[in-house]
């Protein structure tokens, strides 16, 4: 069998006449036998331990780094998405009232169904064009029917407009609804006389925020005319 090796502690005595005595005496009792055990630990086992302890640590920050990372690019998605109005949700008033009334769908406001027809009719009339997408089955388009459209408001602007109801559903639309690239039921397209797309409102709105849209429409259709007959004069 291989020997033990002997385990010595380093001790230090101060003489009578101010010097130093160094030696070494091998420890005895309880508190010997742990500092014997204590140097006799393999150094290998306790730098293993650290490195472990420290390659934990790393993994643990780089997995908070990626968690970080991943929510801010997830908020900076919807907040993107939302600033182009292809996320605006229905308000709880709103859902309420679909689930009250699944069926009933009286509108207040008058549509025409044929798209070539209210170019000619805008074109004649010189007024924009409000394209109302929506489907039969779809709830909010028979919600938005049933309450944005009898606004009080938006019944006095849509006289401003020509208004047309678009089912997605049907074949005939199928050109209409690429063209100015609708996916979305229901939505509100504003377009020019001259068929220029404006702003757009993507799923379910309210009638005051309808009515707003349909006022911002209008100045921006007065604003082009007005720039036309400015450049009309220039170059006269």
């Amino acid at each position: 069998e291989r020997p033990k090796k002997s385990i010595y502690i380093r001790a230090c005595e101060t003489r009578a006449d101010g010097g130093q005595r160094i030696g070494f005496s091998r420890p005895k009792g309880k508190i010997g036998a742990l500092e014997a055990e204590r140097r006799s630990r393999p150094p290998e086992k306790e730098n293993g331990a650290a490195y472990d302890s420290q390659r934990i640590e790393v993994s643990f920050m780089l997995r908070k780094l990626l968690f970080y990372c991943l929510s801010v690019a997830i908020l900076a998605t919807f907040a993107c998405l939302a600033r182009q109005g292809e996320l605006k949700m229905p308000s709880d008033a709103l859902r309420a009232d679909v689930a009250a009334e699944p069926d009933a769908a009286s509108e207040s406001v008058a549509f025409l169904t044929d798209y070539e027809e209210a170019a000619k009719k805008a074109a004649r009339d010189n007024k924009p064009i409000l394209l109302f997408f929506m489907t039969k089955n779809c709830k909010f388009s028979a919600a938005m029917l049933r309450n944005a459209f009898a606004d009080v408001q938006v019944e006095k602007l849509a006289k401003e407009f020509v208004c047309v109801q678009i089912d997605m559903n049907e074949e005939k639309n199928g050109a209409i609804c690429d063209a100015y690239n609708v996916v979305v039921s229901p939505t509100v397209q504003f377009v020019t006389a001259q068929g220029a797309p404006l702003q757009r409102l993507a799923s379910v709105q309210s009638g005051e925020r309808l009515a707003a849209q349909m006022q911002i429409a209008l100045t921006s259709v007065a604003w082009r005319d007005a720039r036309g007959e400015e450049e009309k004069a220039l170059l006269r």
